[in-house]
């Protein structure tokens, strides 16, 4: 009985020393690597707007930009910028609706912009101090309500490939689709206030309603011959949800993930014509949280593609809370020379 004790303890310990000169190889095998979201802010929402475009275009030369309203209430006249902006290869860029931003103006000439698309509820004054800039051609994309705007922005797109509908006041669905629509090439389309769609608008094999029959009117698939149409986000009761719909439902690129404020939305904008060079997600959070970290699909997502996550504004618009949600550690085999 001793002896089987004996060469029991005998084999533990072989087996543990075993493991433990394992250890060191195996380890050096692997490195840890914590990966961070990084910020991408300015003193305010134009000023972000700025540094999104530096980040994503100074390199090669910010040629077009597309310039709409900083305000909250005029957002709704931006519902189809992002697909023509993608288009175009040029940033959405903000001023308030009375007044060029200076600083807006100062980089518009140090990056050499030649064309500028003026957006929306801008004002004849901030439309003339455009045109006052040596060497930019302005084109003003305006009409008298924000579906005529919405019909001018789609009517410039080049050769659309299908169509989003989105209600009435719906700038948080139009901005969480922005990405995968400027990448696809597909019109974003406002509702009626009924919920009624202009079918002479929709083009496209596949067209998308956001919502739910209250905000976007059943569309009959017979009258468009050639076209699917395919109601998402029925069923969630707040933003969130949806976006957490839309993004698990539409095929995004997960390289980079862009995090907005779901609240004030304007980051989201400004961020949409990057997004939309890739087809990059655009996640909304509150101040404090990304409600769709806790659907263990998105997470996933982040992981499985190690994305590059960049947060839009400072903590006073997404707290650092919000970096801790987005942060998370792989262990990955080491380069070897």
């Amino acid at each position: 009985m001793k002896k089987q004790k004996k060469e029991m303890v005998f084999i533990a310990f072989t087996l543990f020393c075993a493991l433990a000169l394992a250890a060191p190889v195996f380890a050096s095998a692997y490195e840890t690597i914590v990966y961070r979201p990084m910020r991408i802010e300015g003193s305010d929402r134009i000023a972000t707007a700025i540094e999104v475009a530096k980040y994503g275009w100074e390199r090669e030369g910010v040629f077009r930009a597309v310039v709409v309203p900083a305000n909250q209430e005029n957002l709704i006249d931006s519902v189809a910028v992002a697909p023509l902006a993608t288009q175009f290869d040029a940033p959405v860029l903000l001023t308030y609706k009375d007044k060029l931003d200076p600083r807006l103006k100062k980089e518009l000439q140090e990056w050499g912009t030649h064309t500028v698309y003026a957006v929306g509820g801008l004002s004849d004054q901030v439309i003339a101090e455009l045109r006052g800039m040596q060497g930019v051609y302005v084109e003003v994309i305006r009409g008298q309500d924000r579906w005529e705007t919405s019909r001018l922005l789609n009517a410039r797109m080049s050769s659309p490939e299908g169509s989003f509908v989105v209600g009435y006041n719906s700038v948080a669905e139009a901005l969480m689709i922005s990405s995968f629509a400027g990448k696809n090439s597909h019109r974003v389309i406002l509702a009626d206030r009924n919920g009624s769609v202009d079918l002479s608008q929709l083009v496209g094999s596949r067209i998308y309603l956001i919502g739910d029959e209250r905000t976007v009117a059943d569309v009959d698939a017979s009258k468009i011959p050639g076209s699917v149409v395919v109601r998402i986000a029925e069923y969630e009761n707040n933003i969130y949800d949806r976006n957490w719909e839309v993004l698990r439902i539409f095929n995004f690129d997960y390289d980079y993930v862009f995090v907005a404020n779901g609240d004030s939305l304007v980051d989201a904008l400004s961020v949409s014509s990057l997004a939309g060079r890739t087809g990059a997600p655009i996640a909304f959070a509150n101040k404090y949280h990304v409600p769709a970290m806790e659907f263990g699909i998105f997470e996933g997502n982040l992981r499985i593609h190690l994305s590059k996550c960049i947060m839009l504004g400072g903590p006073s618009v997404l707290d650092d809370q919000v970096m801790q949600d987005l942060t998370f550690v792989r262990n990955v085999p080491r380069d070897r020379d």
